[in-house]
């Protein structure tokens, strides 16, 4: 908790915890709430091909590190 508050997301006072401006933006009834795109960030689909950027730059075989993971282009079953 001592890590929020020093990060600004809360104030401490004498009764306990208060919100700031900050820590608004999580929160999922506010209107300019931003938990969606955090859900989006940690979501594992777009977190895996974080994990193969080594591979991918030691092959140079895939255009992306997307299709290092999934073992073929991403953009083959495009239809237009």
């Amino acid at each position: 908790m001592r890590i929020l508050i020093h990060a600004g997301f809360f104030t401490q006072e004498e009764e306990g915890y208060l919100l700031t401006p900050n820590s608004r933006l999580l929160l999922k009834d506010e209107p300019l709430s931003l938990v969606p795109l955090v859900q989006f960030a940690l979501d594992p689909v777009s977190m895996d091909p974080f994990h193969y950027l080594s591979q991918w730059f030691h092959n140079g075989d895939s255009c992306t590190p997307f299709a290092t993971l999934l073992m073929e282009s991403p953009f083959l079953n495009i239809k237009l």
